[in-house]
């Protein structure tokens, strides 16, 4: 009698593939993350761009289907209302749609649409905010004459800015009618709160700006050639501790 070979089983996938696989989707969300981190670090126009890119094939996938649900329409018409519905444009209405398929997916593309405005929003907002708090806590040079430069922080600077102010409270007293700008090895924003927390600088303009008072770039970013008063004070003991290890390098053990 004839015996029936086994049928052959379908071989199994090799164990190098499917560890690649197993490790892809493991990365996947961290490649993720990681690629929108890119992309959210970039300049305003990328983003923008980006989203476009995202935007356009949705408009084009909504008006293939608002196309399918209602035939009486062209493929231009079929585009177009599915723009203004998914921009949002003022006019435009989601459920003045003849049957029940129209209706929900004019009402899906609204949806989706503002998801992608709040999305555009957050982003133009952020940029801006991010533009403005650059600005104000930017180092750029000053752009005074006959101001008061005061070099170098520590605890008399504040009693020295106050004693400023009282002085331009005199009407006979012009050598301190300009702003004064503060030149210090000491973070720009620590030395701006300090500054507007201490009482008595009402009166007085301040600008502060981060750099090393002995070197020239640092001088001429405050100005320090067009200025009337240059006031030097003592650096603070971290200051010179810092300085003189920079100078004299590492010790040999």
């Amino acid at each position: 009698a004839l015996v029936a070979a086994p049928r052959a089983s379908a071989p199994a996938p090799p164990a190098a593939a499917t560890k690649v696989v197993s490790q892809w989707r493991r990365d996947l969300p961290a490649k993720t993350m990681y690629t929108a981190q890119q992309v959210l670090e970039r300049g305003t126009v990328v983003k923008l761009a980006l989203l476009f890119a995202i935007t356009a094939p949705f408009i084009v996938v909504s008006g293939a289907f608002i196309k399918a649900c209602r035939p009486g329409l062209s493929w231009m018409e079929a585009m177009f209302k599915s723009y203004v519905i998914t921009v949002n444009v003022p006019g435009a209405d989601a459920t003045d749609e003849p049957s029940l398929a129209a209706t929900l997916v004019s009402n899906a593309s609204f949806v989706v649409g503002l998801v992608l405005f709040a999305t555009l929003l957050g982003v133009v907002c952020e940029d801006i905010s991010l533009a403005v708090e650059g600005v104000r806590t930017g180092n750029a040079r000053v752009i005074e004459s006959r101001h008061t430069v005061v070099m170098n922080w520590n605890s008399l600077t504040l009693p020295l800015l106050r004693q400023i102010a009282m002085a331009r409270s005199d009407p006979h007293n012009t050598r301190f009618r300009g702003p004064v700008v503060v030149l210090a090895k000491r973070d720009k924003a620590a030395m701006d709160e300090d500054i507007k927390s201490h009482k008595g600088l009402e009166n007085v303009r301040v600008v502060t700006r981060e750099g090393a008072p002995y070197s020239g770039e640092a001088m001429a970013l405050v100005a320090a050639n067009q200025a009337s008063n240059v006031i030097l004070l003592h650096p603070t003991v971290l200051d010179v501790g810092a300085e003189l290890g920079m100078r004299e390098g590492p010790k040999a053990a």
